[in-house]
Parts: C-alpha cells; sequence; structure tokens
C-alpha cells in the first residue's frame, strides 16, 4: 500500500544516511575554527546529518505500511505469503549488494554493517509481525509499544556506556528499535483524514530537523550516545509523520523526490561501498569539494542502475509470490 508523501521522506532520510557516512558537503572548508564564529558555525554543520536518526524514521515508517493493510481486528494475513514477500523484497538486493564486498575480501564490518544492523533489525520485525497480530486480539498496541520502550531502556542500562545504537548484538539491536517500529504500526491506526496546515507540517520538519541535530550533538560533545536520544526521538518522528501523511493526502509532492524514494533502499544499500571504493583509488585529486561531488554523483548514478537491474525486478517478483495460490 503507497501512501502519498511516505517515498519523498524515504529519499530524503536515505540521503541523510548517505550524507552522514560520506560526510556532508564541504561547506565550512576553509572555515577558522579558531575564531568563535567558525566554532560556532562549524560545530552546527556537523551535527546536521544524523543518520542514526534517519533510521529511526525509517523504522516507524516501516512499521506503518506493513500495519497498515492489517489494521482491521478480524484482518488474518496469510503467513507464508507474507514472509515470502517481505524476505525476497529485502534479502535479494541486499545479497546482491554484498557481492562486490565479498569479491574485493572487505570484511562484512568495513561496510555491510553500515547499513546491514537496521535490514536485521527489519527483518526480525517481518518474522515477529505475525505474532504481534495475534497479540493484538488481546493487548491494546499502545501497551504492547509502552512495555516495548521499557524493553529498550533495560537493554541500554545493561551496557550504559555504549554511544551508538547498533551496539547489542542482532536480538539487542532489535529490541531495542522495536519500540520505533510499533509507533508507526501505531501511527497506521490512529492517523486520520483530517488536513493538516501548512504551517503545522513546518512546525514539525522544524522541530524534527532540531532534535536529530540535538541527538548526534549529545553524543559528540556530551558523550550522551544514541541508545538514550533515538527512542525519545522516535515519539516525535511520531508525531511529525502523522502531520505529513494528513498534509500530503491534499496536497502535491515534489515529482523527482517522490520517484527517487522508489530507489532510496538501493541508494541505502549500495553507498558505503561505493564510498570506499572511490576512497580506494589511486592518485584522484581534483581537489576536495569536486572530488565530494564526483563522489556523490557516482553514488547517485550507479545506486539508480543497482535499483533498475537488482531492486525493481527484486520487488515485481516478490509481488508476483504473494499473488500465486
Amino acid at each position: 500500500m503507497r501512501i502519498k508523501g511516505l517515498d519523498s521522506l524515504r529519499f530524503i532520510s536515505a540521503l541523510w544516511v548517505t550524507f552522514y557516512h560520506l560526510g556532508s558537503f564541504p561547506l565550512t572548508q576553509g572555515v577558522d575554527r579558531s575564531k568563535l564564529d567558525g566554532k560556532i558555525f562549524g560545530a552546527l554543520y556537523d551535527t546536521v546529518f544524523c543518520g542514526p536518526a534517519a533510521v529511526i524514521v525509517f523504522f516507524v515508517i516501516s512499521g506503518f505500511c506493513i500495519h497498515l493493510p492489517n489494521i482491521k481486528q478480524n484482518t488474518e494475513i496469510n503467513i507464508r505469503k507474507f514472509w515470502l514477500r517481505r524476505y525476497v523484497r529485502i534479502l535479494v538486493p541486499w545479497g546482491i549488494s554484498l557481492l562486490p564486498m565479498i569479491v574485493l575480501g572487505w570484511s562484512y564490518d568495513s561496510t555491510g554493517y553500515l547499513v546491514g544492523w537496521s535490514i536485521e533489525c527489519e527483518l526480525f520485525y517481518y518474522t515477529v509481525y505475525p505474532i504481534i497480530l495475534y497479540i493484538k486480539r488481546f493487548i491494546n498496541l499502545r501497551y504492547m509499544t509502552t512495555v516495548a520502550f521499557m524493553g529498550g531502556f533495560v537493554i541500554v542500562i545493561s551496557n550504559p556506556g555504549m554511544m551508538q545504537y547498533p551496539s547489542f548484538g542482532l536480538l539487542g539491536n532489535a529490541l531495542l528499535g522495536l519500540p520505533c517500529w510499533l509507533l508507526g504500526c501505531l501511527l497506521a491506526e490512529i492517523h486520520s483524514d483530517k488536513r493538516e496546515s501548512r504551517l503545522n507540517v513546518y512546525h514539525w520538519r522544524i522541530i524534527i530537523f532540531c532534535l536529530n541535530c540535538c541527538c548526534y550533538s549529545l553524543m559528540l560533545h556530551m558523550k550522551i550516545g544514541f541508545p538514550y536520544t533515538l527512542n525519545i526521538f522516535s515519539i516525535f518522528c511520531f508525531f511529525w509523520l502523522r502531520a505529513e501523511i494528513s498534509h500530503y493526502k491534499n496536497s502535491p509532492t515534489i515529482k523527482w523526490i517522490e520517484y527517487s524514494g522508489k530507489w532510496s533502499y538501493s541508494l541505502y544499500l549500495l553507498h558505503g561501498t561505493i564510498n570506499k571504493l572511490f576512497n580506494s583509488l589511486p592518485d584522484l585529486n581534483f581537489g576536495f569539494i569536486m572530488n565530494w561531488v564526483l563522489k556523490f554523483s557516482l553514488i547517485i548514478i550507479l545506486s539508480y542502475i543497482f535499483y533498475i537491474a537488482i531492486e525493481r525486478p527484486s520487488h515485481t517478483f516478490a509481488k508476483s509470490l504473494g499473488k500465486r495460490k
């Protein structure tokens, strides 16, 4: 089920993660950080692109999209078809994206884990979703989400020194992110057709942008890790996305951004590998800014080619599997 506006948000979130790993445009190149104004500007710009916060946005959107077709109490999903479609949709592009890393002899930690941890979490959520639907017959989704938040907090305090969100192993990471994903499911149940004013949408966009910067700044400067801040950030994402979804029901999207959301998964998968490949090229130096532009352009072009050649066919194949008896 496709909701207008969500593809745009996916693409922007994928760009956010890309800039987090690639390094944002060298706007501060040449800025004298020894002076107060340069130091303030540099510190602010350093915290703009918080990739882990963008991953939390992905989690909330994922929960929303998975649960929206199944919000009726009497809805029963075909578990076998559901798992088959979701696994094929996710695993085929992911597996093929890892091939260059395997051929070049890189370790999984070198590029694969940059995004692989979140994909592992998604696969966990798809696997347990039928169980969530069953439990939902007896327990309110709000209660489940509250319990999941409490469980996430227990995971964090079990190892309080961790700075990065994916620091607790496959199961620990998935359980930590579960309340964020369940917030998306909850959003699917309570979002309304009420039209949001443009002013209110921009109000929420500013809040999310500032909180994104705050989460990064707290980690960099005060050593308060992402495991402490990002689950709180997801609550604000819930209200922001509710405003965005209501707003776009009666408002146009920017067409090229909305279309780009269709291949945001390819961008998410490939940017780390292409970045490392580019950095390994010998004697390539056109200047700091031009190198960044060339690298980013290459990431965009190859990601789109990967979408046409791999992701889109695998998506079509997954849909066909779901239609077969």
